[in-house]
């Protein structure tokens, strides 16, 4: 599970404590901003007015590197994938249409390079 939080240092070390006192949590890894890669993955359900209204969503989703997942006659279904940013720049521009629906994951992030999180066993 991964969980964002900012805050200074003695917020995150009080946060990282609580967090291992906690049962079911194995092991708690504080991820350094700098030397991680985050992704955020969306799906939408996008109404679509006309043939014209699908050609202009198709392209977007084009532009952002979705991918188009269904189709209906009445709407498209789209997964994109980036930072919360892009996101949230491809939403802003699919309200024009009417967002019918979306699930959003939240941030996931892994460590750059060959570090990984390791459970002892």
């Amino acid at each position: 599970m991964t969980i964002t939080v900012s805050g200074d240092e003695k917020t995150l070390e009080q946060i990282e404590k609580q967090m291992n006192k906690i049962i079911d949590v194995i092991k708690v890894n504080k991820l350094e901003p700098d030397a991680i890669v985050t992704r955020e993955l969306a799906l939408v359900k996008i109404n679509v007015p006309d043939v014209k209204g699908r050609s202009d969503i198709i392209n977007c989703v084009e532009v952002f590197r979705g991918r188009v997942v269904d189709v209906a006659t009445e709407s498209l279904m789209v997964e994109i994938t980036g930072t919360s940013d892009k996101i949230d720049a491809f939403l802003n521009l699919m309200k024009t249409y009417g967002i019918v629906e979306m699930a959003r994951t939240g941030l996931t992030a892994l460590s750059r390079g060959i570090k990984s999180i390791k459970i002892d066993e």
